[in-house]
């Protein structure tokens, strides 16, 4: 070894007890603060899909306005956007009212999702 490569060799190891710092030496796990209980219940909306059946007739309306649209490349941006539209133009007793039977149908959604995850 050349005084260079020694010099290298101990600024690397520098301040490290040669005992206790075996390489590979057994370590004692760290113990965990709280337990891995899992999959978290995290049920979204978000990720889950509905089927809307509609007429014949109406789909391919639906349709022939999403091929149309410049905005809209999916079929669900077309349907908020329509369902946007509706909303906007509702009095604010009506829209009130929309609200209410909005969080009173996702929370019943919500609900048969958790009851559909305990089940798995």
């Amino acid at each position: 070894m050349t005084d260079n490569q020694e010099t290298v060799a101990k600024n690397l190891f520098a301040g490290q007890n040669k005992k206790s710092s075996k390489k590979g030496a057994y370590k004692n796990p760290i113990p965990s603060t709280e337990s891995y209980s899992g999959v978290e219940d995290t049920v979204s909306l978000a990720k889950e899909r509905g089927t809307i059946r509609t007429p014949l007739e109406q789909k391919l309306e639906f349709d022939a306005l999403l091929e149309m649209s410049v905005e809209h490349k999916y079929s669900y941006e077309l349907l908020a956007e329509l369902t946007f539209r509706a909303v906007s133009n509702l009095s604010k007793e009506d829209r009130d009212r929309y609200n209410e039977i909005l969080n009173r149908l996702k929370q019943a959604e919500l609900h048969k999702l958790r009851k559909k995850a305990k089940k798995k």
